[in-house]
């Protein structure tokens, strides 16, 4: 490689990583994780003192939290697509709640009906009963509301939060997410307004949703398949291996396996007793002879014999013998075992189980 080309990319590296860096980290998203003026780090913190039960729901909206739990989805930084939307009404439907705060038209209000659009310059604070919430924001809920709809924040501007009947759950819709924000939530009654609708409305469960923040979970390569891209690879693995069967494609008759090549016991026996003989080892086989031997006899009920025989041979075997002295001695071991096999009428051939396999030596 050339000497300039390699310092130009150099240099073109270091002005991609200069740009990267000169970038300022967005700090506005209204997330459980953000500890900025824009994050909501303290109202998480807070219900969690006070003894509610909250969690992070980092899901796509094909599974959603049970019933008993209320959703609360902030200025969503990925937009809600309509699959999830519509997955999010039928939930409410069935009985689920959900908070949603947002100050732009999107699917879901669209779903819901209602409309959002900017008014006039917003109040900077609203008495509710003998509270009072600060916020700022101009995103309004317009259009004529049906009796299902009850309002629960409004200004000169227009509404801005409301709660929807939606078959038996509720949605509570925020037009300014900035009430729970860091900045916010001390000041005025905001806290105590949020405590006060959670309890009057008998939520316990508060889950945030940190999916559309880009907080998602782990998932499998399988749920990112859609049915029509698992259609897609179902053909191309039938294809493939389609062509696999063509490339492994064999002319001529199948060949049969060899068999194994096999020893004969007779041999292992010979390959045994050379060993034996190279050795030296008289003693030490006559040894092994006579534990085999003294398996058959158990069987045939003479071991007293064998007790009395093997105390004869203990004493040649502890100073050595000799290959001759060895045969002499199998040979009378053999004249005993055919007398026993004669009298008990069994065949005491087999070899013994789990054990060297020495009589056939004999």
């Amino acid at each position: 490689m050339k000497p300039k080309l390699v310092v130009g990319f150099l240099i073109l590296l270091f002005f991609i990583l200069f740009f990267h860096a000169a970038q300022p980290e967005r700090n506005d998203v209204v997330s459980t994780y953000n500890t900025d003026v824009s994050g909501v780090k303290a109202l998480y913190l807070l219900l969690d003192r006070l003894g509610f039960s909250v969690s992070r729901f980092s899901h796509y909206y094909d599974r959603l939290p049970p019933h008993d739990t209320l959703l609360v989805v902030l200025s969503p930084e990925y937009s809600v697509s309509r699959e999830e939307a519509q997955n999010l009404l039928e939930w409410v439907k069935e009985g689920g709640s959900v908070l949603w705060g947002t100050n732009r038209q999107d699917l879901f209000g669209t779903l819901l009906h209602l409309e959002i659009a900017d008014s006039g310059p917003p109040a900077t604070k609203i008495g509710v009963d003998d509270l009072s919430v600060a916020f700022d924001g101009k995103g309004r809920i317009e259009g004529s509301l049906s009796s299902e709809n009850r309002i629960l924040l409004r200004d000169h501007a227009g509404i801005v939060m409301l709660r929807k009947q939606v078959g038996s759950g509720k949605v509570y819709f925020l037009t300014v997410s900035d009430v729970l924000t860091n900045h916010t939530l001390e000041k005025e009654d905001n806290a105590a307004f949020l405590v006060r609708l959670l309890d009057q409305e008998g939520f316990q469960k508060i889950a945030f949703d940190e999916y559309h923040h880009g907080m998602e979970e782990y998932r499998s390569f399988a749920w990112f398949l859609r049915p029509n891209m698992k259609m897609a690879l179902t053909q191309l693995t039938i294809v493939c291996l389609l062509f696999l069967y063509w490339l492994s494609k064999r002319f001529g008759p199948i060949r049969s396996i060899p068999s194994p090549l096999r020893r004969s016991s007779l041999e292992f026996i010979r390959a045994k007793a050379n060993l034996w003989q190279r050795a030296g080892a008289c003693s030490l086989a006559l040894r092994f002879l006579m534990e085999s031997f003294q398996w058959q006899v158990s069987r045939g009920g003479s071991e007293e014999e064998f007790r009395q025989l093997r105390d004869n041979y203990e004493d040649k075997i502890k100073q050595g013998i000799s290959e001759e002295e060895f045969f002499t001695m199998a040979q009378e071991l053999e004249t005993i075992r055919r007398e026993i096999t004669v009298g008990s009428g069994e065949n005491l051939t087999h070899d013994k189980p789990n054990g060297p396999k020495h009589q056939r030596a004999i």
